[in-house]
């Protein structure tokens, strides 16, 4: 049974250290969800960096350690699919889960990325942050 669910939609991200222009703003529309049967997860829909469709499905963990008044961090490990170079990925980032009011708020994160320049492949840092509605 699912307890409850709050929207992801739009996100927009910062690329530390690529060497490629990327996409920072992405249409998106997903759902972080908390369910007894099969703990807290999250899936959906968005525009990549590399302006590419992407579909999502990722375990989401909380972490009771970093709670506090304002939100509560998290961490996911999943799957997504739809990059060019990469068509499946494993997916996995940090999060923040703020919630300014009981309604409205955002999810703000951290998670790797990986380029290909020059017969190379790179990692970089992603950094963003997600609408999150209830």
């Amino acid at each position: 049974m699912i307890a409850s669910c709050a929207l992801l939609l739009v996100a927009v991200s910062q690329h530390i250290g690529n060497e490629i222009d990327y996409e920072e703003f992405h249409p998106a529309f997903g759902v972080a969800c908390d369910s007894e049967l099969v703990g807290d997860f999250s899936a959906g829909y968005f525009r990549n960096s590399q302006r590419d469709d992407t579909v999502w499905a990722a375990k989401r963990q909380y972490l009771k350690t970093a709670e506090s008044p304002w939100g509560r961090a998290f961490y996911e490990v999943g799957l997504a699919l739809g990059y060019n170079d990469y068509p499946v990925l494993p997916m996995g980032r940090l999060g923040y889960d703020v919630m300014s009011t009981k309604r409205v708020g955002a999810e703000l994160f951290l998670l790797p990325g990986i380029e290909k320049v020059n017969g190379s492949t790179d990692l970089f840092l992603v950094l963003g942050a997600q609408l999150k509605v209830r």
